[in-house]
């Protein structure tokens, strides 16, 4: 099985966990290109930090779903001006257990 994993800071983690957020993002560069252009993944684990791989409170298994490719205002991504980052979605249907 693949799996993305991507680690979290707990604003972002608990609107995952709330289901108010619908993306999670990351920044267009090398780094994430190579991670995300032509793979494909059968789940994505969100982490609150970087947890133990039991510690379930802190982690949600989902359902990947792909990304897109979107320009955008953020505070982590120099908020003056708009960024082009991957755009994770996020599957509502949590597989945790």
């Amino acid at each position: 099985m693949k799996i993305l994993h991507l680690n979290l800071k707990a604003e972002y983690f608990n609107a995952i966990k709330d289901g108010t957020k619908e993306f999670e993002f990351r920044l267009f560069n090398d780094y994430w290109n190579k991670r995300l252009v032509k793979r494909d993944y059968d789940e994505v684990h969100f982490k609150l930090g970087y947890p133990k791989n039991d510690d379930n409170d802190k982690i949600i298994k989902c359902k990947y779903a792909g990304y897109e490719i979107r320009s955008i205002k953020h505070t982590h991504f120099c908020n003056d001006s708009y960024t082009k980052v991957f755009a994770i979605k996020i599957k509502k249907e949590v597989i945790n257990g």
